[in-house]
């Protein structure tokens, strides 16, 4: 990652870099500004393999097929099922990701003083950006579905334009 420093080894900025800030931020900012990169870096990387891990199982390894199996159960008919599948693949990549969000923002930012948010005020963001993308994405997602279903096997040519 160009610009970033480098976190092999927990550099802090070097002297030439401090020079270029000297009297607009303190060197004790500048190195605290660096730790916390390289803490959310390093934290950036353990999720993205185990995202990367889950995404593989969901694809390949058939929890796509799981899910559209159990939601068929609750609904047979097109657009709904696919629009709840896609719903349901979502919610649970979100609770599957939550855990690094819980510790980048109550271990990470609050070491480094950023962090000055409640956990019952997370939680009602948290539900609310859930229930906006919920909005957002469910008719879109139903409308797409429904003219992939009305169109028939050309209807890419139809959605591209």
């Amino acid at each position: 990652m160009a610009g970033l420093p480098s976190n092999r080894r927990g550099h802090r900025p070097s002297q030439s870099r401090a020079e270029a800030f000297q009297g607009q931020i303190a060197l004790a900012d500048q190195q605290k500004a660096a730790d916390y990169t390289l803490a959310r870096v390093r934290l950036g990387r353990w999720a993205t393999v185990f995202e990367s891990l889950i995404k593989v199982g969901f694809t390949v390894g058939g929890g796509l097929a799981a899910v559209d199996a159990w939601m068929r159960h609750a609904v047979a008919n097109e657009p709904w099922h696919g629009c709840l599948v896609i719903l349901a693949v979502f919610l649970m990549l979100q609770l599957l990701g939550l855990p690094f969000t819980l510790w980048r923002t109550f271990r990470i930012e609050a070491r480094f003083g950023f962090n000055r948010i409640s956990p019952r005020l997370f939680a009602a963001d948290l539900a609310k950006r859930w229930l906006l993308a919920l909005a957002l994405a469910a008719p879109l997602a139903w409308v797409t579905l429904w003219l992939m279903n009305s169109m028939g096997t050309w209807w890419w040519v139809w959605y591209g334009w």
